[in-house]
């Protein structure tokens, strides 16, 4: 080998060793690399871990503090399942109609109303209705109106002392006041037990189609006897409230009666006499909840507009003490069974319908949140075996299952904060008709007003819920497409909402004039009506040249004639024929063009209030030129009658047709603690109602004449003549109350 040829070989391998150190290197410094990724991998891994468990933790934190305060879903755990896998994908667009349409109707959250003493009353979305006819109290003010006489209003100077206390105390127990007084005192002002019967009964026929409070064996067989000494059984003081506000509202709906008889105001504050002898706050029991249920029920038919928001307030409180006690959870965890089971049911899914209705027609959140709900409905073979020997129900066990399946959904959907899309409340839309259906019932082979009036609650249930479901869609496509609505993308609503109000109120006005005089006396009736008729009212004055089946001014007209007959008993519908005469005047402004002018919408728009757009009312006391007062007690009573020909007899004490229990004058201190006599166990009646109680005399406006400082024109009456004859015979001739009731 030549030395040429063996230096080259030495070159060669000189080279493929550094070569191959290279790789070496290089061999091992992936590997260092590969070793040091494996461990941090295994390292993020573990803190992947950590972090994904904190979170977890952390969003159950968030969830419990969420459902302590609410039953929606927060905000940062609602997120699509496939985050994870989607997030550099790019988000699909909505629909323009739903984008906007969420957009429009988030600025209808309510209306918040606060008078000139700075007391306020909120309305929600759908109590737009409830708005309007709070603004017509301005117009009844502005007019000024005397066709209509004040409702009466009971004196209660025939009442012991011990009793107006417990009345003023509700619903705080009043200091120093013992049941065991009090009570006997109470009872006393009772009934004959043959009276206290026929109303039970009466209140049982015609207002059972509405709710299940109390059953016949309950009031009827089993409280009556005990109350009435009949049995030994013993009761307590909510017990015998029970009864009374049972007798109260039975009173107002006895069609034998005027409405709103004095004698539905003498049980009442009995009632609430009663009531108060227990702490309502402190001992409650499941007739408590009953008793301030039917203690809202009785201020929402009283007639007065301004009790309608003691009757919000009751059926919140009912809820509270519904849920402090349990009675959201069903009976068979606590060893109910049978008969006593059925009725806890019954009567819990009837006031989360009262709850849920009452947040629909106000707007605002029900006190029963369905999340913490746990009572199972009662079943079909149930109501067949306990409902014998009652009165007809009118929802019963088809009524609960709507209450679940359509009723609360359109609750969360109607009083969201953050508005639901278009396409939800079509989809709830199409629920509601598969579920509700409703079937014309034959009623004729019974008669019973009970039938009648449960097929009529029946007939239009589901128009009610598809009315509420669409009322906002309906207001926002009138306001924004006044020249054509039905190009509005919200057109669906608006024929829903008109046929659905079309439907309730044919249903309503041929109820009406089968029963006038019921009907006139429930004002959730009106309150529904009132509402379908601004939907069609609407549609007469912005949408009279649409081409609908049935004439939007023909229904607008039928149904203001309507209201103006039921306006002479039903105060609610005289209130709100105020708005509805506004309303046809509106329309003689509209029909003086060819088209609707959208410029007109204003921020006090009445389809606006309808919608329930967020506004803030401030508004100032309207003062009222009245007569100078007469006497500088607020309240009339038997002496401030006295003819000048009885001034003589200034020093008499009225005499009552109701023997007291003995130490009960009203002279006694009322907290000195006595255990009374009695000397009669029920009210002496032989002598007509009008001897127990009176009505507190409104003020003349009329001047009084010869120098005679009292307005009432003077009586005749002999030296010998009691008070109590000319008080009697005052309220006769001049037919402010007529006797109610006769002995035979």
């Amino acid at each position: 080998m030549s030395m040429y040829q063996r230096s080259t070989l030495g070159e060669t391998f000189s080279t493929s060793a550094k070569s191959d150190a290279s790789n070496i290197r290089a061999k091992n410094k992936a590997a260092r690399r590969i070793r040091f990724v494996l461990a941090a991998t295994d390292h993020l891994h573990k803190k992947t871990i950590s972090l994904e468990a904190r979170m977890r933790s952390l969003e159950d934190a968030l969830a419990i503090i969420q459902a302590s305060t609410s039953d929606r879903v927060h905000p940062l755990l609602n997120f699509p399942e496939e985050y994870d896998e989607d997030e550099d994908e790019e988000p699909a667009l909505k629909p323009v109609d739903e984008e906007s349409g969420a957009l429009a109707l988030s600025d209808s959250l309510g209306a918040l109303h606060i008078d000139g003493k700075g007391a306020s009353r909120f309305f929600g979305p759908s109590g737009g209705s409830e708005s309007l006819l709070l603004s017509a109290q301005d117009l009844e003010s502005k007019a000024a109106s005397k066709t209509r006489r004040p409702l009466p209003e009971l004196d209660d100077a025939y009442l012991p002392q011990e009793i107006n206390i417990c009345y003023r105390s509700f619903p705080f127990e009043p200091p120093g006041m013992l049941p065991s007084v009090v009570q006997p005192m109470i009872e006393a002002l009772l009934p004959p037990i043959e009276r206290a019967i026929h109303l039970c009964e009466t209140f049982m026929e015609h207002l059972t189609w509405m709710f299940q409070i109390v059953t016949r064996q309950e009031v009827i067989k089993e409280l009556i006897p005990a109350i009435y000494k009949q049995t030994c059984v013993s009761y307590g003081p909510h017990d015998l409230a029970l009864m009374l506000i049972v007798l109260g509202i039975g009173t107002l709906v006895d069609l034998d009666l005027q409405p709103y008889s004095l004698e539905a105001q003498h049980y009442y504050r009995l009632s609430r006499a009663a009531l108060a002898l227990q702490p309502v706050l402190g001992e409650q029991s499941v007739v408590t909840i009953k008793v301030l249920h039917l203690t809202s029920i009785y201020h929402g038919m009283s007639g007065k507009e301004s009790n309608l928001e003691q009757s919000y307030a009751l059926l919140d409180l009912a809820s509270q003490v519904a849920l402090r006690i349990g009675f959201h959870i069903d009976p068979s965890l606590w060893g109910f069974s049978g008969k006593e089971a059925y009725d806890r049911r019954v009567y819990f899914w009837n006031l989360m319908a009262g709850v849920l209705w009452q947040s629909l027609v106000t707007g605002r959140p029900p006190a029963l949140l369905t999340t913490y709900i746990d009572c199972h409905l009662p079943t079909a073979a149930d109501e067949a075996l306990f409902q014998k020997d009652e009165v007809p129900l009118g929802f019963g066990i088809w009524g609960f299952q709507v209450s679940v399946e359509c009723l609360i959904p359109l609750v969360k959907t109607t009083l969201a904060v953050k508005p639901p899309s278009y396409q939800a409340i079509l989809e709830l839309d199409h629920k509601i008709r598969a579920f509700v259906k409703t079937a014309d019932v034959d009623t004729s082979s019974d008669p019973r007003t009970a039938t009648s009036m449960a097929a009529f609650a029946r007939s239009h249930y589901q128009a009610l819920l598809l009315m509420f479901l669409h009322r906002g869609s309906f207001a926002q496509a009138m306001s924004d497409n006044a020249i054509d609505p039905l190009q509005s993308p919200y057109h669906a609503s608006v024929l829903a909402a008109y046929t659905s109000a079309c439907l309730i109120l044919e249903d309503t006005r041929s109820q009406y004039f089968k029963r006038p005089h019921l009907v006139s006396r429930v004002w959730r009736i009106w309150s529904l009506a009132f509402s379908a008729s601004v939907i069609v009212g609407t549609v007469a004055i912005r949408g009279m040249h649409l081409n609908l089946e049935l004439p939007a001014y023909d229904q607008f007209e039928s149904a203001c004639s309507m209201f103006r007959d039921a306006a002479e008993i039903s105060n609610r519908a005289a209130r709100a024929m105020l708005m509805l005469d506004k309303a046809s005047q509106a329309r003689e402004r509209y029909t003086q063009r060819q088209n609707p002018a959208t410029s007109e919408t204003r921020p006090d728009d009445e389809l606006l209030i309808f919608g329930g757009q967020t506004r803030l009312v401030s508004s100032q006391p309207i003062a009222i030129a009245l007569p100078p007062p007469i006497d500088a007690t607020p309240r009339a009573r038997l002496s401030d009658l006295r003819t000048p020909q009885s001034k003589s007899h200034a020093s008499q004490t009225p005499q009552l047709l109701v023997e007291r229990p003995a130490g009960s004058s009203h002279d006694h201190n009322p907290y000195v603690q006595h255990q009374p006599d009695l000397r009669a166990t029920f009210a002496d009646l032989s002598g007509g109602w009008n001897g127990l109680f009176h009505e507190v005399p409104q003020p003349s406006h009329s001047v009084a004449q010869e120098g005679v400082g009292s307005p009432y024109p003077a009586l005749e009456s002999g030296d010998g003549a009691m008070l109590d004859d000319r008080w009697s015979s005052f309220m006769h001739n001049y037919n402010i109350i007529q006797e109610p009731y006769l002995t035979t």
